[in-house]
Protein backbone atom coordinates (compact mmCIF):
# COMPACT_ATOMS: atom_id res chain seq x y z
CA UNK A 1 0.00 0.00 0.00
CA UNK A 2 1.17 3.52 -0.81
CA UNK A 3 -0.19 6.72 0.78
CA UNK A 4 1.38 9.75 -0.87
CA UNK A 5 1.47 13.48 -0.25
CA UNK A 6 3.59 15.84 -2.34
CA UNK A 7 6.67 17.23 -0.57
CA UNK A 8 6.01 15.32 2.65
CA UNK A 9 8.46 13.21 4.70
CA UNK A 10 8.57 9.54 3.74
CA UNK A 11 7.91 6.53 5.97
CA UNK A 12 8.19 2.78 5.45
CA UNK A 13 6.17 0.35 7.59
CA UNK A 14 7.34 -3.29 7.70
CA UNK A 15 4.99 -5.86 9.27
CA UNK A 16 4.01 -9.32 8.04
CA UNK A 17 0.44 -8.68 9.28
CA UNK A 18 -1.00 -6.45 6.56
CA UNK A 19 -3.83 -5.05 8.68
CA UNK A 20 -1.38 -3.96 11.40
CA UNK A 21 0.95 -2.37 8.84
CA UNK A 22 -1.87 -0.46 7.17
CA UNK A 23 -3.22 0.80 10.51
CA UNK A 24 0.18 2.29 11.34
CA UNK A 25 0.42 3.71 7.82
CA UNK A 26 -2.92 5.51 8.07
CA UNK A 27 -2.01 7.00 11.46
CA UNK A 28 1.31 8.32 10.10
CA UNK A 29 -0.33 9.69 6.98
CA UNK A 30 -3.33 11.37 8.60
CA UNK A 31 -1.73 12.56 11.86
CA UNK A 32 1.80 13.49 10.79
CA UNK A 33 1.53 13.99 7.04
CA UNK A 34 3.91 11.22 5.98
CA UNK A 35 3.87 9.63 2.57
CA UNK A 36 3.83 5.97 3.59
CA UNK A 37 4.68 2.69 1.90
CA UNK A 38 3.89 -0.66 3.52
CA UNK A 39 5.68 -3.95 2.88
CA UNK A 40 4.83 -7.30 4.44
CA UNK A 41 8.09 -9.17 4.04
CA UNK A 42 11.45 -8.13 5.55
CA UNK A 43 13.32 -9.14 2.40
CA UNK A 44 11.06 -6.89 0.33
CA UNK A 45 11.97 -4.06 2.72
CA UNK A 46 15.66 -4.56 1.93
CA UNK A 47 14.89 -4.21 -1.78
CA UNK A 48 12.67 -1.15 -1.30
CA UNK A 49 15.26 0.88 0.64
CA UNK A 50 17.76 0.41 -2.19
CA UNK A 51 15.34 2.20 -4.51
CA UNK A 52 14.03 4.97 -2.23
CA UNK A 53 15.14 6.98 0.81
CA UNK A 54 12.97 7.17 3.92
CA UNK A 55 12.91 9.52 6.89
CA UNK A 56 11.23 6.95 9.14
CA UNK A 57 11.09 3.14 9.14
CA UNK A 58 8.71 1.33 11.51
CA UNK A 59 9.54 -2.38 11.88
CA UNK A 60 7.63 -5.17 13.61
CA UNK A 61 9.87 -7.46 15.64
CA UNK A 62 8.14 -10.79 15.04
CA UNK A 63 8.37 -11.66 11.35
CA UNK A 64 9.17 -14.93 9.58
CA UNK A 65 12.58 -15.36 7.99
CA UNK A 66 14.19 -12.25 9.43
CA UNK A 67 13.19 -10.70 12.72
CA UNK A 68 12.90 -6.95 13.25
CA UNK A 69 16.30 -6.50 14.89
CA UNK A 70 18.10 -8.45 12.18
CA UNK A 71 16.34 -6.31 9.58
CA UNK A 72 17.19 -3.14 11.52
CA UNK A 73 20.90 -3.99 11.53
CA UNK A 74 20.93 -4.53 7.77
CA UNK A 75 18.97 -1.34 7.08
CA UNK A 76 21.23 0.77 9.31
CA UNK A 77 24.31 -0.55 7.55
CA UNK A 78 23.06 1.09 4.34
CA UNK A 79 21.44 4.22 5.85
CA UNK A 80 22.26 5.17 9.44
CA UNK A 81 20.61 8.61 9.18
CA UNK A 82 17.03 7.31 9.04
CA UNK A 83 14.88 7.12 12.19
CA UNK A 84 14.03 3.51 13.12
CA UNK A 85 11.19 2.36 15.40
CA UNK A 86 10.71 -1.25 16.57
CA UNK A 87 7.22 -2.59 17.36
CA UNK A 88 7.28 -5.38 19.90
CA UNK A 89 5.13 -7.29 22.39
CA UNK A 90 4.06 -5.67 25.63
CA UNK A 91 6.82 -5.55 28.30
CA UNK A 92 9.32 -7.52 26.21
CA UNK A 93 12.32 -5.74 27.75
CA UNK A 94 14.86 -8.09 26.20
CA UNK A 95 13.73 -7.19 22.69
CA UNK A 96 13.51 -3.50 23.56
CA UNK A 97 17.08 -3.42 24.92
CA UNK A 98 18.43 -5.33 21.94
CA UNK A 99 16.62 -2.99 19.55
CA UNK A 100 18.10 0.10 21.20
CA UNK A 101 21.57 -1.48 21.17
CA UNK A 102 21.14 -2.22 17.46
CA UNK A 103 20.46 1.45 16.80
CA UNK A 104 16.70 1.93 16.98
CA UNK A 105 15.79 5.46 18.09
CA UNK A 106 12.56 4.27 19.68
CA UNK A 107 10.07 1.48 20.24
CA UNK A 108 6.35 0.98 20.75
CA UNK A 109 4.77 -1.99 22.54
CA UNK A 110 1.73 -3.77 21.10
CA UNK A 111 -1.14 -3.29 21.50
CA UNK A 112 -0.71 0.48 21.36
CA UNK A 113 -3.03 3.44 21.01
CA UNK A 114 -2.75 6.06 18.30
CA UNK A 115 -1.30 8.53 20.80
CA UNK A 116 1.26 6.04 22.11
CA UNK A 117 2.48 5.39 18.57
CA UNK A 118 2.70 9.08 17.72
CA UNK A 119 4.49 9.93 20.96
CA UNK A 120 7.11 7.24 20.34
CA UNK A 121 7.64 8.42 16.77
CA UNK A 122 7.86 12.11 17.74
CA UNK A 123 10.46 11.37 20.42
CA UNK A 124 12.49 9.19 18.06
CA UNK A 125 12.42 11.78 15.26
CA UNK A 126 13.55 14.48 17.70
CA UNK A 127 16.39 12.27 18.90
CA UNK A 128 17.53 11.83 15.29
CA UNK A 129 17.30 15.57 14.64
CA UNK A 130 19.43 16.42 17.67
CA UNK A 131 22.03 13.81 16.77
CA UNK A 132 22.17 15.05 13.18
CA UNK A 133 22.56 18.64 14.41
CA UNK A 134 25.37 17.65 16.77
CA UNK A 135 27.24 15.84 14.00
CA UNK A 136 26.68 18.75 11.64
CA UNK A 137 28.16 21.19 14.14
CA UNK A 138 31.24 19.05 14.71
CA UNK A 139 31.87 18.65 10.98
CA UNK A 140 30.98 22.08 9.61
CA UNK A 141 31.93 24.55 12.36
CA UNK A 142 35.69 24.18 11.63
CA UNK A 143 34.96 24.59 7.91
CA UNK A 144 32.94 27.71 8.65
CA UNK A 145 35.77 29.21 10.69
CA UNK A 146 38.14 28.54 7.80
CA UNK A 147 35.73 30.12 5.32
CA UNK A 148 35.34 33.27 7.42
CA UNK A 149 39.10 33.47 7.88
CA UNK A 150 39.60 33.18 4.13
CA UNK A 151 37.05 35.92 3.44
CA UNK A 152 38.71 38.25 5.95
CA UNK A 153 42.12 37.53 4.47
CA UNK A 154 40.82 38.29 0.99
CA UNK A 155 39.37 41.59 2.18
CA UNK A 156 42.57 42.59 3.98
CA UNK A 157 44.77 41.55 1.05
CA UNK A 158 42.73 43.53 -1.43
CA UNK A 159 42.26 46.72 0.61
CA UNK A 160 43.47 47.00 4.19
CA UNK A 161 41.56 50.27 4.72
CA UNK A 162 38.32 48.56 3.71
CA UNK A 163 39.04 45.69 6.09
CA UNK A 164 39.68 48.03 9.04
CA UNK A 165 36.55 50.03 8.21
CA UNK A 166 34.55 46.80 8.09
CA UNK A 167 35.86 45.64 11.47
CA UNK A 168 34.77 48.90 13.10
CA UNK A 169 31.36 48.68 11.43
CA UNK A 170 31.03 45.15 12.81
CA UNK A 171 31.74 46.43 16.31
CA UNK A 172 29.20 49.27 16.09
CA UNK A 173 26.54 46.95 14.67
CA UNK A 174 27.03 44.36 17.40
CA UNK A 175 26.71 47.08 20.07
CA UNK A 176 23.50 48.45 18.52
CA UNK A 177 21.99 44.96 18.26
CA UNK A 178 22.28 44.42 22.03
CA UNK A 179 19.49 46.96 22.65
CA UNK A 180 17.09 45.21 20.26
CA UNK A 181 16.68 42.18 22.52
CA UNK A 182 18.37 39.92 20.00
CA UNK A 183 19.64 36.50 20.96
CA UNK A 184 23.39 36.00 21.02
CA UNK A 185 23.10 34.13 17.72
CA UNK A 186 21.24 37.03 16.09
CA UNK A 187 23.77 39.54 17.41
CA UNK A 188 26.67 37.52 16.04
CA UNK A 189 24.97 37.16 12.66
CA UNK A 190 24.43 40.93 12.60
CA UNK A 191 28.07 41.52 13.49
CA UNK A 192 29.25 39.17 10.74
CA UNK A 193 26.91 40.81 8.23
CA UNK A 194 28.33 44.21 9.13
CA UNK A 195 31.87 42.86 9.08
CA UNK A 196 31.45 41.52 5.55
CA UNK A 197 29.15 44.27 4.25
CA UNK A 198 31.78 45.50 1.78
CA UNK A 199 33.20 42.11 0.76
CA UNK A 200 31.68 42.69 -2.68
CA UNK A 201 34.14 45.54 -3.30
CA UNK A 202 36.61 42.80 -4.15
CA UNK A 203 34.72 42.73 -7.47
CA UNK A 204 34.90 46.50 -8.09
CA UNK A 205 37.88 47.68 -10.20
CA UNK A 206 40.53 49.64 -8.28
CA UNK A 207 40.34 52.59 -10.65
CA UNK A 208 36.78 53.10 -9.44
CA UNK A 209 37.22 52.08 -5.82
CA UNK A 210 40.29 54.30 -5.30
CA UNK A 211 39.33 57.19 -7.56
CA UNK A 212 40.15 60.49 -5.77
CA UNK A 213 37.42 62.51 -7.49
CA UNK A 214 33.70 62.18 -8.12
CA UNK A 215 32.48 59.04 -9.86
CA UNK A 216 30.80 59.21 -13.25
CA UNK A 217 27.29 57.85 -13.66
CA UNK A 218 28.67 54.63 -15.14
CA UNK A 219 31.21 54.29 -12.32
CA UNK A 220 28.50 54.86 -9.70
CA UNK A 221 26.45 52.09 -11.32
CA UNK A 222 29.41 49.71 -11.08
CA UNK A 223 30.10 50.72 -7.46
CA UNK A 224 26.47 50.03 -6.58
CA UNK A 225 26.86 46.41 -7.65
CA UNK A 226 29.03 45.58 -4.63
CA UNK A 227 26.16 44.54 -2.28
CA UNK A 228 24.94 41.96 -4.78
CA UNK A 229 28.49 40.81 -5.54
CA UNK A 230 29.06 40.34 -1.81
CA UNK A 231 25.81 38.42 -1.49
CA UNK A 232 26.85 36.11 -4.32
CA UNK A 233 30.23 35.49 -2.68
CA UNK A 234 28.74 34.57 0.70
CA UNK A 235 25.27 33.12 0.07
CA UNK A 236 26.42 29.58 -0.69
CA UNK A 237 28.99 29.38 2.11
CA UNK A 238 27.76 26.78 4.60
CA UNK A 239 26.23 28.60 7.58
CA UNK A 240 26.33 32.16 6.19
CA UNK A 241 22.95 32.44 4.46
CA UNK A 242 21.56 34.94 7.00
CA UNK A 243 24.80 36.92 6.89
CA UNK A 244 24.52 37.11 3.10
CA UNK A 245 21.08 38.74 3.35
CA UNK A 246 22.54 41.52 5.51
CA UNK A 247 25.38 42.02 3.03
CA UNK A 248 22.91 42.35 0.16
CA UNK A 249 20.63 44.81 1.96
CA UNK A 250 23.07 47.12 3.76
CA UNK A 251 22.52 49.95 1.23
CA UNK A 252 18.73 49.72 1.33
CA UNK A 253 17.03 52.80 2.80
CA UNK A 254 14.21 52.89 5.33
CA UNK A 255 12.19 55.06 2.91
CA UNK A 256 12.59 52.55 0.07
CA UNK A 257 14.98 54.63 -2.03
CA UNK A 258 18.03 52.42 -1.55
CA UNK A 259 19.53 49.60 -3.60
CA UNK A 260 19.77 46.91 -4.96
CA UNK A 261 16.15 45.84 -4.33
CA UNK A 262 14.37 49.02 -3.23
CA UNK A 263 13.22 47.48 0.05
CA UNK A 264 11.56 49.71 2.65
CA UNK A 265 10.93 49.66 6.39
CA UNK A 266 10.70 46.20 7.90
CA UNK A 267 11.13 44.58 4.49
CA UNK A 268 14.82 45.22 5.15
CA UNK A 269 16.39 42.63 7.49
CA UNK A 270 16.92 44.13 10.94
CA UNK A 271 20.62 43.28 10.81
CA UNK A 272 20.95 45.26 7.57
CA UNK A 273 19.11 48.26 9.06
CA UNK A 274 21.55 48.22 11.96
CA UNK A 275 24.56 47.77 9.66
CA UNK A 276 23.43 50.75 7.55
CA UNK A 277 23.67 53.10 10.54
CA UNK A 278 27.04 51.71 11.60
CA UNK A 279 28.45 51.82 8.07
CA UNK A 280 27.33 55.38 7.37
CA UNK A 281 28.75 56.76 10.62
CA UNK A 282 32.06 55.01 10.07
CA UNK A 283 32.20 56.20 6.44
CA UNK A 284 31.62 59.83 7.48
CA UNK A 285 34.38 59.95 10.12
CA UNK A 286 36.97 57.96 8.15
CA UNK A 287 39.36 59.69 5.74
CA UNK A 288 39.00 58.42 2.18
CA UNK A 289 40.98 58.93 -1.02
CA UNK A 290 38.32 61.39 -2.17
CA UNK A 291 37.68 63.28 1.12
CA UNK A 292 39.04 63.82 4.63
CA UNK A 293 37.09 62.38 7.51
CA UNK A 294 34.59 64.61 9.30
CA UNK A 295 34.22 65.03 13.05
CA UNK A 296 32.29 62.62 15.26
CA UNK A 297 29.83 65.41 16.07
CA UNK A 298 29.14 66.03 12.38
CA UNK A 299 28.69 62.32 11.77
CA UNK A 300 26.23 61.96 14.66
CA UNK A 301 24.27 64.95 13.41
CA UNK A 302 24.06 63.34 9.96
CA UNK A 303 22.71 60.12 11.49
CA UNK A 304 20.16 62.17 13.42
CA UNK A 305 19.14 64.12 10.30
CA UNK A 306 18.62 60.98 8.22
CA UNK A 307 16.70 59.04 10.88
CA UNK A 308 13.41 57.83 9.42
CA UNK A 309 14.48 58.40 5.82
CA UNK A 310 17.80 56.72 5.17
CA UNK A 311 17.92 54.95 8.53
CA UNK A 312 15.58 52.90 10.69
CA UNK A 313 14.69 55.47 13.40
CA UNK A 314 14.98 52.88 16.17
CA UNK A 315 18.46 51.79 15.09
CA UNK A 316 19.55 55.41 14.70
CA UNK A 317 18.22 56.32 18.15
CA UNK A 318 20.00 53.43 19.86
CA UNK A 319 23.28 54.31 18.16
CA UNK A 320 23.04 58.01 19.02
CA UNK A 321 22.22 57.35 22.67
CA UNK A 322 25.00 54.80 23.11
CA UNK A 323 27.56 57.04 21.40
CA UNK A 324 26.57 60.06 23.49
CA UNK A 325 26.65 58.03 26.72
CA UNK A 326 30.02 56.48 25.91
CA UNK A 327 28.65 52.93 25.75
CA UNK A 328 29.90 52.74 22.16
CA UNK A 329 33.50 53.84 21.74
CA UNK A 330 34.74 55.64 18.65
CA UNK A 331 37.41 53.70 16.70
CA UNK A 332 37.34 50.66 18.99
CA UNK A 333 39.74 47.78 19.03
CA UNK A 334 38.09 45.04 17.04
CA UNK A 335 37.32 41.86 18.99
CA UNK A 336 37.06 38.83 16.69
CA UNK A 337 34.23 36.35 17.05
CA UNK A 338 35.59 33.06 18.34
CA UNK A 339 32.41 30.97 18.70
CA UNK A 340 31.02 30.44 15.22
CA UNK A 341 28.90 27.34 15.85
CA UNK A 342 25.75 29.50 15.83
CA UNK A 343 26.21 30.17 12.11
CA UNK A 344 26.05 26.53 11.09
CA UNK A 345 22.49 25.81 10.02
CA UNK A 346 21.59 22.12 10.41
CA UNK A 347 20.76 20.86 6.95
CA UNK A 348 17.71 18.73 6.17
CA UNK A 349 18.38 15.17 5.27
Amino acid sequence: MNLTRSGSPRALVVDDVSQAAETVAYILHLSRGFSVRTVYDPYDALKVVKEENYDLVVIDYQMPGLDGIQLLKQLKSSDASTTYIIMTGRNDMRVIMNALKAGAQGFVAKPFTRNELLESIDLAMEKTRLLREHIHMRVYAPLLRSAIGALLSALEYEHDDTANHSKRVGYYAEEISIDFGMSQEERHVTQLGALFHDIGKIGVPDHILLKPGFLSEEERFIMRTHPEIGWRIIKDVEGLSKVAEIVRAHHERFDGKGYPDGLAGEQIPLGARIAAVADSFEAIVSPRVYSPGRSVEEALEEVRRCSGTQFDPDAAEVFLKKMESGKILYKPTYTPITNLDFCVQPQPK
